[in-house]
């Protein structure tokens, strides 16, 4: 079980890192204080399942955001080119 746990740390610390989140962030993003937030980060606390679905809505978000700019950007470029 310890290494189970050491990957659900490992896959937080990623996750968080990839989308940016910040400690400062942990009450908006998750409704937890800075303490919980970073003893998750430090493996002092298990991290919750519910947090990883939470991760996995944040960054489909921004892939979806990251989508419809590069759409844009692109349907930009095909108007500049056909001018």
């Amino acid at each position: 079980m310890e290494g189970y746990n050491e990957n659900k740390k490992a896959a937080f610390a990623l996750a968080v890192q990839r989308l940016g989140i910040r400690p400062t962030d942990a009450q908006r993003v998750f409704g937890v204080s800075r303490q919980t937030f970073f003893r998750w980060s430090t493996g002092a606390a298990r991290v919750p399942d519910w947090v990883f679905v939470q991760l996995v809505n944040i960054d489909n978000k921004e892939w979806a955001r990251m989508k419809e700019r590069e759409d844009e950007i692109k349907a930009l470029v095909d108007r500049l080119k056909s001018e």
